[in-house]
């Protein structure tokens, strides 16, 4: 026998065989999908139809393999022993007969006609069906309509069909659009966790710390009662660095939910007396316009003589002091308050004290910064009883 790779075993006339290089698989593209469009007329007819899908007052055939191959849900109904694949007829309850008509056609031609009116039943009767390319069709087309207004709402429903890749485009939509989601009501809706997740990322897209801080705060006085426990641990994710002191001073240190957690309290005076008069170092967010904050930051002084450079230094130390007393001092406030007409004088005085406290460009002499620490004392040493 010859060596040549041209040569294949005899065939059955004891002949050799050449093989031809000649040879080819070809296919046709359109063929799927006439097969499908066969199969579809055919459906419509109840030709070779196998199975019956019953909504209301209305039937509809179908093939038991088009449904098997791209259903998981039917799949398992005809593979199981379940009485429906015995019957050989399902009844569907939980959607409506448009709905049914739509999936059937997406089913035998790989089209479906969506819109915003119809997109939500699609979507939930494609998950009960388990079509994952349904699915897919429908993800891409909620995508397209994302907005301001409906983002949070997808999500949300993205979340609870477990349509993973449909939350991970709503997150990023909203993180690069975080200004204008917030302002919608549905910001107020999301859970604690997701706020944190979000106020806590790299990736969002803000002109300034400023909006993050108010978004938070606006979730927070949605359900004021029942969410001010998360007032802390959504409050560190707050960079005070990027936010200018004039906004802490005139916004942050006025907000009376700080008062009520020392460790923010504390944390906001520390921040601010330690950086009056500096440069803040920033880190800025993913769409943070750095320009802007260095325009707001507080100018630093102009250059003080020796003496009164120790004056300015004794004072600034002795605020720093003081500022044990801002949240006790807010606290008796809040609680005078309720008895405004009865303690009007006292009540001005303290909220004037607070101010001065929190504010070192009201500047005092120190003889009197001396008294107020004095009177401070004296009230803070008073039984609540004594106090009103």
């Amino acid at each position: 026998m010859s060596g040549s790779d041209n040569v294949v075993p005899c065939g059955s006339s004891g002949e050799e065989l050449v093989e031809d290089k000649t040879s080819k698989v070809m296919k046709s593209e359109e063929y799927p999908w006439m097969m499908l469009e066969q199969l579809n007329k055919q459906r419509m007819s109840n030709l070779y139809c196998d199975f019956t899908i019953c909504i209301d007052d209305e039937e509809y055939p179908v093939h038991q393999g088009i449904l098997a191959a791209k259903s998981e849900y039917f799949n398992a109904m005809f593979t199981s022993k379940l009485k429906e694949g015995f019957e050989k007829r399902v009844e569907i309850k939980e959607s409506s007969k448009q709905c049914i008509e739509r999936i059937l056609g997406f089913l035998y031609s790989g089209k479906i006609e969506l819109s915003v009116e119809n997109i939500e039943e699609t979507i939930r009767c494609a998950a009960l069906m388990q079509i994952p390319d349904l699915l897919q069709v429908a993800s891409e087309y909620v995508h397209s309509l994302f907005n301001a207004g409906n983002c949070i709402h997808f999500r949300g429903l993205a979340k609870f069909l477990y349509m993973d890749d449909l939350v991970k485009k709503a997150d990023k939509y909203l993180l690069d659009h975080f200004r204008d989601v917030c302002r919608d009501e549905s910001w107020n809706e999301l859970s604690a966790e997701d706020v944190e997740m979000f106020i806590s990322s790299e990736d969002v897209v803000v002109e300034s710390e400023e909006v993050v801080y108010e978004c938070m705060v606006g979730w927070v006085k949605h359900h004021l009662q029942s969410r001010k426990q998360y007032f802390p641990t959504l409050f560190k994710h707050i960079r005070l660095t990027n936010l200018c002191l004039n906004y802490i001073e005139q916004v942050i240190r006025k907000e009376d939910l700080l008062y009520e957690f020392r460790v923010c309290c504390e944390a906001v005076h520390k921040h601010y007396f330690d950086n009056i008069g500096s440069t803040p170092t920033n880190n800025p967010r993913k769409g943070d316009f750095t320009g802007t904050l260095a325009i707001n930051t507080i100018p630093s002084p102009t250059p003080l003589n020796n003496s009164q450079v120790e004056d300015d230094k004794e004072y600034m130390e002795k605020l720093k002091q003081l500022q044990k007393y801002i949240e006790p001092l807010s606290r008796m406030i809040s609680k005078f308050n309720k008895y405004e007409e009865k303690y009007n004088n006292d009540l001005c005085k303290m909220k004037t004290l607070r101010d001065t406290l929190m504010n070192p460009n009201k500047r005092l002499l120190m003889s009197t910064l001396d008294k107020c620490e004095k009177v401070l004392q004296n009230w803070l040493d008073q039984k609540p009883s004594q106090v009103g």
